[in-house]
């Protein structure tokens, strides 16, 4: 007879459907000893991650003590079978258990159903009439002299041997009236 295989995130759900509340480090180190499978503390935060954005994942709890998330898989959550709970964690695929499936032959599921991660519903957005004003008309002298020109700035003269090069040339442009935005630091010893 052949051995089934088991990856590594049937191999969460079944830490989880059996253990109580674990952090990513507890969890990977059951999944180790458990199936022989090498996991990672990273894996195991990964595999958790993913799971809670599922539909098992509104039956997953996450607790944070300090730095640390705690997951714990809820009582009612546990009498699911292992074919069910890894269909609930599966977005589509002819093995998939949907939340609607579940929620009909487990009805004590349903108040933890209601609020979770893995809502896919998105929220309702109201249309709402946007009015924008139009423009109010410029009158052509009053844009003239709001707009600044070349001629209107004086670029002062800068001459010496400390000037010339880039950051000369940066400092003049900027004075003759070119919109740029420059961070300078300059250093003086």
């Amino acid at each position: 007879m052949a051995q089934e295989t088991i990856t590594k995130n049937e191999a969460v759900i079944h830490a989880l459907m059996n253990g109580g509340l674990m952090n990513a480090v507890e969890v990977a180190e059951k999944v180790t000893d458990e199936t022989g499978l090498s996991m990672t503390d990273s894996e195991a935060t990964s595999l958790l991650s993913k799971l809670q954005k599922t539909d098992l994942g509104h039956f997953i709890k996450r607790h944070r003590e300090g730095r640390r998330f705690f997951y714990e898989m809820i009582e009612e959550a546990k009498y699911l079978a292992p074919e069910q709970a890894r269909g609930l964690s599966l977005k589509r695929g002819k093995d998939r258990y949907t939340l609607e499936h579940a929620l009909t032959d487990y009805p004590d599921l349903a108040p933890y159903a209601q609020e979770g991660p893995a809502d896919e519903t998105e929220p309702e957005v109201e249309e709402t009439e946007v009015r924008v004003a139009p423009p109010a008309p410029a009158e052509p002298a009053a844009a003239a002299a709001a707009a600044p020109s070349a001629e209107t700035y004086a670029a002062p003269a800068f001459a010496g041997p400390e000037m010339d090069g880039t950051v000369g040339e940066l400092i003049q442009a900027i004075a003759s009236g070119i919109n740029v935005n420059v961070r300078i630091s300059i250093k003086f010893e």
